[in-house]
């Protein structure tokens, strides 16, 4: 299961994957995608980070999505996919760091603040006693035992990063490497495995017709702030030249 909590200040998530029948796996790709800037050639959005919950092919999918790995109609196509396959769960929370705007899909919000993955609830139910964002995660760990640690917390502006990491080279190789595997075998209609990898056992099921609104809508506010330059970037997260990642031609249907 997962645990996902955004307020008006901070965002933190727990660490911890299962297989759908609830044993703890490991794995590579984060449940959350932290872009500070310009990290790859060609490509400068505003910084942003996601949290996710949902199951492991839909996760990868969407972050291909969110670095242009993919276009939004191969998107759809595979994500339709792979729901027929049994991997129809996906939430997520898309956070742009300079002003905290914040944009969901499929989560719930009360106690004033946005929360997804099945102990997220716990934590929403737990901010009013603390109103920390880390704490919650916490407290959910320990009364969901398919909540773990470590946390990974972001506060507005970076303040602080705890678990926090930015996007890698390796990183990036991997959801494209793992987005080109997945279109090779939609076009093979290849059948899915039997455990499904996840974050979230009972998470919410996807609805196509409003996630194909919420990516038009992202990658939207993302084009708008494609270019800016930002104080936020531009003294607290330039890259060197030689650190910034090679950008790879997209994946097609």
């Amino acid at each position: 299961m997962t645990t996902v909590i955004v307020s008006d200040t901070g965002a933190a998530c727990d660490s911890l994957w299962t297989f759908d029948d609830g044993v703890h796996t490991v794995s590579d790709i984060n449940k959350y995608l932290f872009v500070s800037g310009y990290v790859i050639e060609d490509y400068k959005p505003d910084p942003f980070i996601v949290f996710y919950s949902g199951t492991y092919n839909q996760i990868v999918l969407h972050q291909a999505l969110m670095l242009e790995l993919i276009d939004p109609e191969g998107y759809m196509s595979i994500a339709k996919w792979l729901s027929s396959k049994g991997e129809s769960r996906l939430q997520y929370i898309k956070i742009d760091i300079n002003d905290w705007r914040v944009d969901i899909y499929n989560t719930d919000s009360k106690n004033g603040v946005h929360y997804a993955g099945s102990g997220g609830q716990l934590a929403a139910n737990h901010y009013p006693s603390c109103y920390d964002v880390k704490s919650c995660v916490e407290f959910a760990i320990i009364n969901d035992s398919f909540s773990g640690p470590e946390v990974s917390l972001f506060n507005k502006g970076g303040a602080r990063q705890d678990n926090i990491f930015e996007l890698s080279s390796h990183m990036y190789d991997t959801l494209y490497n793992k987005t080109n595997g997945l279109m090779q075998d939609y076009r093979g209609d290849i059948d899915m495995s039997n455990q499904i990898k996840q974050t979230a056992p009972d998470g919410k099921e996807i609805d196509h017709d409003t996630l194909e609104a919420a990516i038009s809508r992202d990658i939207n506010n993302m084009k708008k702030n494609q270019n800016v330059s930002t104080l936020w970037i531009s003294i607290k997260n330039a890259k060197k030249k030689e650190n910034i990642i090679k950008r790879k031609k997209k994946i097609t249907a």
